[in-house]
């Protein structure tokens, strides 16, 4: 199955925290599931390749909402974070606006702090292709390669250190003897 897995890595770039053989794993799943009308297209790579792909953007964009509906936290996409890049210096926003793109919406000052984490010559490259400059097919890998940093600075930026979800090590470690006097019913 190394389409599903080309898939999943894939569609795990483009995601921020979903893991590529999480996502290679539910694309082979499905595979099985259905494994009748994936039998009858086994000649065919391009079908194969294209229906394998959709199911793993499918499956990144389901655990992406169900992460912001359980945690209360947005995550943004490398392609909302370019689209939000493209609006604010199209309408010249002023430091204190705010940039809405379909369901995202971004306080300018987040995204300026966090372009100017950036490498210098990934903020000229960012810089010249809002402008409409022509750029070499290195530099428009560069620009895409920098927008999904810059996608990564920004969830960094918005989530911040303290909004890890419960799970390992997120708890106080307490002796037993802790344990059992908080146990204790006093009376």
């Amino acid at each position: 199955m190394a389409l599903a897995e080309d898939a999943g890595r894939i569609a795990a770039s483009q995601y921020v925290g979903i893991e590529a053989e999480d996502i290679s794993a539910h694309v082979i799943l499905h595979a099985c599931e259905n494994s009748e009308l994936f039998e009858r297209h086994l000649d065919h790579d391009a079908w194969l390749w294209s229906v394998l792909y959709a199911t793993a953007i499918r499956y990144c964009n389901k655990q992406t909402i169900d992460w912001m509906y359980y945690s209360g936290q947005y995550v943004y996409t490398p392609q909302e974070v370019r689209d939000l890049l493209i609006k604010a210096h199209t309408t010249n926003s002023d430091i204190d606006d705010y940039v809405k793109v379909n369901d995202a919406t971004v306080a300018v000052i987040d995204l300026v702090r966090a372009f100017g984490d950036l490498r210098p010559s990934d903020q000229d490259v960012i810089r010249r292709k809002l402008d409409g400059e022509p750029v070499t097919e290195t530099e428009r890998k560069q620009y895409y390669r920098a927008t999904e940093y810059l996608t990564r600075l920004l969830n960094k930026r918005l989530s911040g250190p303290d909004t890890r979800t419960d799970g390992p090590g997120t708890r106080k470690a307490l002796s037993n003897s802790q344990a059992i006097a908080a146990t204790q019913v006093q009376t």
